[in-house]
């Protein structure tokens, strides 16, 4: 039993390192593409993100519907899917989050040059 507890975490261990490997460098990289002139560059990362959770709940969906025998795999698909729609739309809310502090700034830098010009 010991056993199956320490391979479980070990599993969660490398699920946490992966998903950190992939998840930092995705953060640096919306911050580059947020601050770029073209401001739909900054909506690529949240965009692709929105796509595979709405992938991944369709096919969790697909398979509790596959499942029509067993009279406990309906038991809840809404919570189901809101769960799994929070829990994989986490990262897009923080490269939104990203997005707008990023475009906030250079709107603000903008105006700052607008009113510098003005003065002069």
């Amino acid at each position: 039993m010991a056993m199956i507890a320490g391979l479980q975490i070990f599993n969660v261990i490398i699920f946490i390192t992966f998903f950190l490997m992939v998840f930092i460098p995705l953060c640096f990289l919306q911050a580059h593409l947020s601050k770029k002139a073209n401001k739909w560059l900054g909506l690529i990362i949240p965009f692709v993100k929105i796509f595979i959770s709405l992938l991944f709940i369709m096919f969790a969906y697909l398979s509790m519907a596959s499942n029509l025998d067993d009279p406990r795999s309906l038991q809840h698909p809404i919570r189901t899917i809101l769960f799994m729609g929070g829990i994989f739309n986490i990262p897009t809310i923080v490269y939104l989050i990203i997005y707008f502090v990023c475009r906030s700034k250079i709107k603000q830098k903008g105006e700052i040059e607008k009113m510098q010009i003005r003065d002069l």
